[in-house]
């Protein structure tokens, strides 16, 4: 019976992938490895097994006359429950898989319904003629400001999809969020944010458009996409093959911009894996190493927050350096580093590389605030600008002096749409380099853990303006008395709008300036900005704060519900309990926006109500039906009274 289980498994896996085939094997040394990459790609090593992918009956030939002691495995899909989503409205809980046609839709929606902040764009085109899209996300899309670009990507091997509808899910909840809570908010207008959910739709879509239930590894002609990149090692084509147009595709991406951090989402194991993936950590670590491990310990302990054992799958930590995991040669994420100066990381989300849709959401909860905090290291360190005396862009190498290595090319180099440059390294002392041609400047600064700091770079006379700024509510009426804390590499000042709303500073030197709008009764918002005489009047908008609270009742008796949950679904806002009275009560909110309310609590259905905030008191109170009543007047019956207070309901539900 175990053998013709075991004949089952390879016929199947045969008939599955077509010319793809997973398997497991016995090494004795890492040369062994080196030795069959020419004929496989290795997926993952644990222990004394690797586990690797053979495309093709010629390279399963050639394998079998290397490695006798083998065994193939199942296709990742093999026994899931895999629910595909026909429309967007389905995908509505994360809980399914979108076809490529939803996917596609739901890309372009997202433009569409947000394009004050949301522009879609097209990396390029697979074999099969399927889109590789991407989603920038920022304040003023159509303008290149002083922000740095970041970038998330998801499943270049077609078959490790959770990275994809979290991805999703993490773009809806930015759009959603933003201008409702300070954290998203200040994140849309600081950063300019890229996301690219699915980099191998032939490979995620082999079974057609409608299923991922037959996702592979490679791309549509049989090549690893994450063996295909040019290596600082290994070479132009470490792999033997060609350029696939998708990674050609990639390739002009990343030169079209200027991307400061980024992070490479797989699975089939719970790591967060840094550079390099050529070189070992003896042999040649990189210049950043302490920077990229301290920031993947938090990363990870942040999972852990949610999930104890989170992430212990390759080491106790969760964090590694990738060839110490085990070697990788014309991988992404050292093209990205080594060629365009990027910190990028490979975030392996899950030990299952196709998840059951029920543990879609698991994940989510799992690594939201670990996806927040990673893209929020984007803003530390030091950065400024490059320019000359007209406050022109200038192309300028910035250097840390007994730090940075040409070898591993950790230096970065500033923006010539903007001029703007972003250095991202651990609180400490240091002493930077800037070299423009043949001229440089020298500098001594220290990074705080808390913000970055600044230090900008003038080639010629540094030019003064008088600036002003403007603070306004959501109506543009100008609010006076309000405190703006404004920042350069001099240092930083506070503040006081006058009767107009405005803020003027005469002789301001040129430069980058951080202005933080902080004042009780408003989110706390900051703005990052490049200040000269042609651009030296910024209106910002501030955001008043208001509350909601209400009672949670239950709807046949008029008893208040203790201990309810009461959240808001489309704000990064904690939920709250009720009282012993089911009394809430939820802080924080924007004035004027719409927002989702949900209650629920044990025995009882959940309920939904959209609320629009006033400048006002907000009152919302719930009355649930017990679980698996079919229907009921939705309102309160006449002559119910409520000790706590006898004029508690206040709103119809």
């Amino acid at each position: 019976m175990k053998r013709l289980i075991f004949v089952l498994l390879v016929f199947y896996s045969i008939m599955s992938f077509g010319q793809q085939y997973i398997v497991k094997f016995p090494f004795t040394s890492r040369a062994q490895l080196k030795q069959l990459t020419p004929t496989i790609s290795i997926d993952k090593v644990q222990g004394n097994y690797a586990y690797a992918y053979i495309w093709g009956d010629e390279n399963l030939k050639k394998f079998r006359s290397q490695v006798k002691n083998f065994e193939f495995l199942p296709h990742p899909a093999q026994g899931k429950s895999i629910v595909m989503a026909t429309t967007v409205d389905q995908m509505a809980n994360w809980d399914r898989y979108p076809t490529y046609d939803v996917y596609v839709q739901m890309m372009q929606l997202f433009a569409q319904n947000y394009p004050d902040i949301c522009v879609l764009d097209t990396i390029g085109t697979t074999q099969q003629g399927r889109l590789i899209l991407a989603l920038k996300i920022t304040d003023n899309p159509n303008i290149n400001e002083n922000e740095p670009e970041f970038f998330y990507t998801s499943t270049m091997h077609g078959d490790e999809t959770t990275g994809f509808v979290l991805m999703l899910r993490f773009i809806d909840y930015l759009l959603k969020n933003y201008g409702k809570n300070e954290r998203v908010t200040n994140l849309v207008n600081n950063i300019e944010i890229w996301i690219n959910p699915l980099a191998n739709p032939d490979g995620t879509y082999h079974g057609g458009n409608n299923t991922v239930a037959d996702a592979i590894r490679e791309l549509a002609n049989g090549v690893d996409p994450n063996r295909n990149f040019p290596d600082p090692d290994g070479g132009a084509h470490p792999d033997g093959n060609s350029y696939a147009p998708e990674t050609v595709a990639m390739m002009n991406f990343a030169s079209a911009h200027n991307f400061v951090m980024s992070a490479n989402m797989h699975g089939g194991a719970e790591v967060y894996n840094y550079p390099w993936d050529t070189w070992s950590s003896s042999d040649n670590p990189h210049a950043d190493a302490q920077w990229f491990e301290q920031v993947g310990l938090q990363y990870i302990a942040l999972a852990r927050q949610v999930q104890s054992d989170y992430a212990t799958s390759v080491t106790g930590s969760g964090v590694t350096e990738g060839y110490d995991w085990y070697e990788v040669e014309g991988g992404r994420q050292d093209y990205m580093n080594y060629w365009h100066h990027c910190r990028e990381v490979t975030l392996e989300l899950s030990n299952t590389k196709l998840l059951d849709v029920e543990q879609l959401p698991t994940y989510w909860n799992i690594l939201k605030e670990s996806f927040f905090y990673y893209m929020e290291q984007v803003l530390t360190g030091f950065r400024g600008v490059v320019m000359d005396e007209n406050c022109n862009p200038l192309y300028g190498e910035i250097d840390i002096q007994s730090y940075d290595d040409p070898q591993d090319s950790s230096m970065v180099f500033s923006n010539m749409k903007a001029g703007d440059y972003h250095r991202l390294v651990l609180p400490d002392d240091y002493n930077v380099v800037c070299k423009v041609g043949t001229n440089q400047q020298t500098a001594s600064l220290t990074v705080n853990s808390d913000d970055a700091t600044i230090k900008d770079f003038f080639f010629g006379n540094r030019p003064n303006t008088d600036l002003t700024i403007k603070i306004v509510d959501t109506a543009n009426n100008p609010i006076p008395n309000f405190s703006v804390k404004v920042k350069n590499d001099a240092g930083e000042q506070t503040y006081t709008t006058d009767a107009n709303g405005q803020i003027t500073i005469s002789n301001t030197p040129a430069g980058t300036y951080k202005f933080e709008l902080a004042q009780e009764g408003y989110l706390d918002l900051y703005y990052w900005e490049t200040v000269t005489p042609t651009n030296n009047y910024f209106v910002f908008t501030a955001k008043a704060t208001t509350s909601i609270e209400g009672y949670v009742i239950a709807a046949l008796t008029g008893q208040p519900i203790s201990g309810a949950t009461v959240e808001i679904l489309n704000a990064d806002m904690p939920a709250k309990t009720t009282d012993e009275n089911g009394h809430y009560f939820i802080s924080g909110l924007v004035k004027n926006t719409e927002y989702q309310l949900r209650a629920y609590a044990d025995g009882f259905d959940a309920k939904n109500i959209t609320f629009t905030t006033s400048d006002s008191i907000n009152y919302v109170d719930f009355a649930l039906l017990p679980a698996n009543v079919i229907s009921f007047e939705d309102s309160i019956p006449s002559g119910f009274t409520f000790s706590g207070d006898a004029n508690w309901f206040r709103t119809n539900t």
